[in-house]
């Protein structure tokens, strides 16, 4: 099914550019919707949920690590349980590689190219995962490697500059909405970015293991929850909590108000670059997951056949999936939480205990099935 494979410093480059994605510009006004000025303790506290997360899912990788998800419900939990079940996450798939076509469509036509209509957008977004698509893996993987130091650069970048608009004073006072609003949004914060990284279950068989790759996957993880504690905190000390809570792209917003010395300025498009970078490739990991995942369940020979029809279905799915930003972001957030811990926590723990008790079923009962054979 796929001929190409990726080496375990790929894998870390591109769980570190999904995991970012398109919350790179959403995470500090969806966590500052819920915990106001507390945000960046709920950011805090949302490294140690993101490190948990992504442990969960790399001891699900390791029940048959040769295989696929699809290939794991089907092999674990039998072929009607498993059906039902990969069907579930195909469709979760294709809505998660919809919406993020959506919200790149709508970034672009919002803040940059205003006059250009939402579909046209669309279609090339989809015409560039198309070609990634025929590329391969093992070409994701390499683009992911050369597109990471830009993304980098440009956030610290970012940070920099900002240090000398922050303004402390806007993070108090401190807890005064009590406990549960940090934890809620902490919740909130891990499970977008962390629970939709199950779609690399579909990519791990396809990866040249080696010792050090868990380190590096947590490693990584850590890093990207200290990530988006620093923008949260920025983009609090900087806009304060009210305009962070009702920014779609506070990100965006902060770059425009960089101006050193009347020189230094209009450096949004940066921002633009780098978010359109992230979002890109978690939709094609994504779209990824869904193409091999449906050839698997189809038990087809080859993956290309899926990729044209595939790409005419988001295409039509990235309309009708919102009316606008405003809409996934104030009335979809809690929803999609609950759907990520399922997904990313609920299904892959459920995996990992349904295969241990079956393997220590046959333990015990095989034994006694071979005495009784002799």
């Amino acid at each position: 099914m796929e001929k190409g494979r990726i080496g375990a410093r790929q894998l870390v480059v591109l769980i570190f550019l999904c995991a970012i994605g398109d919350m790179f510009q959403l995470y500090p006004s969806i966590v500052a919707a819920i915990a106001r000025q507390d945000a960046w303790i709920s950011a805090l506290l949302g490294i140690i949920g993101g490190v948990a997360v992504t442990a969960v899912l790399l001891a699900a990788s390791r029940v048959a690590p040769d295989l696929s998800l699809i290939e794991k419900c089907m092999s674990v939990f039998g072929y009607g349980p498993g059906v039902i079940l990969s069907i579930w996450y195909l469709f979760y798939y294709l809505i998660v590689c919809s919406y993020l076509v959506r919200e790149m469509g709508d970034f672009m036509t919002t803040q940059i190219f205003m006059s250009t209509p939402l579909p046209i957008v669309h279609l090339l977004i989809i015409l560039l995962m198309l070609w990634a698509m025929k590329a391969g893996l093992e070409s994701i993987g390499r683009s992911s490697e050369i597109v990471l130091p830009f993304f980098v650069v440009a956030a610290g970048i970012l940070i920099v500059c900002l240090l000398p608009k922050l303004e402390f004073h806007h993070l108090k006072p401190i807890g005064e909405h009590g406990i549960m609003p940090i934890l809620q949004a902490s919740a909130t914060g891990v499970l977008f970015p962390f629970g939709e990284l199950c779609a690399f279950l579909m990519v791990l068989p396809y990866v040249n293991r080696q010792p050090h790759m868990v380190k590096e996957v947590l490693a990584m993880s850590f890093a990207v929850g200290l990530i988006f504690t620093i923008i949260t905190t920025v983009s609090l000390c900087v806009l304060g909590s009210d305009l962070t809570a009702y920014s779609t792209y506070s990100m965006y917003i902060l770059a425009q108000k960089i101006n050193i010395g009347n020189f230094f300025q209009r450096i949004e498009a940066l921002m633009a670059i780098s978010y359109l970078i992230t979002t890109f490739f978690k939709a094609t990991v994504f779209f990824y997951a869904f193409i091999i995942g449906m050839a698997q369940l189809l038990r087809l020979k080859q993956k290309n056949v899926l990729i044209l029809p595939s790409g005419f279905l988001i295409f039509g799915l990235a309309v009708l999936i919102a009316p606008d930003v405003t809409y996934y972001l104030k009335t979809l957030v809690t929803p999609w939480m609950f759907w990520d811990l399922t997904n990313g926590v609920v299904l892959p723990l459920i995996l990992c205990a349904v295969f241990i008790a079956k393997r220590k079923w046959r333990n015990v009962f095989t034994p006694e099935k071979k005495n009784e054979g002799g």
